[in-house]
């Protein structure tokens, strides 16, 4: 599965998300080539740079607890869906996972909060290395579902020590760079 979040260019917290299977990730990479794309550190999730993007439903952090009831009613409660952290100048830092819960104590704790699949558990970005995510607006999509976080990141973002996830992108000729050759230094 391929996470492809369009971004508009001209207002930095528009954003639309699509979900592809690799083989459609091909052909769909192709039909856009020349275009901008950051790429996450996993190689799973980029980011299309675009000058206009589909309308998409976002509701804001005070809309929360009427959704949530809404969304409960359709879904399990403790079901995964995607969460985006961007700062506050609308750069991309990470893709990760969360549920309801997770969203429940970001709103509580104002720190990123999401799900880890491989330890089946809530963590908070920062918990272990001091990175924290200070959440400062949470945006909702609803067609398909995920969650958007607006952070003050702390440090660095990615596992590998860089501020974004998406310290790579893949230029007009399709040839992938680094777009950041320093990583963050330690938080003190």
């Amino acid at each position: 599965m391929i996470l492809v979040l369009s971004k508009s260019k001209t207002r930095s917290m528009d954003f639309s998300l699509k979900v592809l299977e690799e083989e459609s990730w091909n052909n769909y990479i192709k039909e856009n080539a020349g275009k901008e794309w950051k790429v996450d550190c996993d190689l799973d999730s980029y980011i299309e740079m675009t000058d206009q993007l589909e309308p998409d439903e976002l509701k804001n952090i005070e809309d929360f607890l009427l959704f949530q009831k809404e969304y409960q009613s359709l879904q399990k409660a403790s079901e995964i869906f995607p969460a985006l952290a961007f700062d506050l100048n609308g750069n991309p830092l990470m893709f990760a996972w969360a549920n309801m819960e997770a969203v429940s104590l970001t709103i509580q704790k104002s720190l990123g909060t999401y799900y880890s699949r491989s330890r089946k558990r809530l963590w908070t970005k920062g918990e272990t290395s001091g990175h924290f995510q200070e959440i400062r607006d949470i945006k909702f999509s609803k067609k398909p579902f995920y969650v958007i976080y607006i952070a003050k990141q702390i440090g660095a973002a990615c596992h590998t020590g860089f501020y974004s996830c998406f310290f790579r992108e893949i230029d007009a000729k399709m040839q992938m760079r680094d777009l950041h050759i320093r990583k963050v230094d330690s938080v003190s």
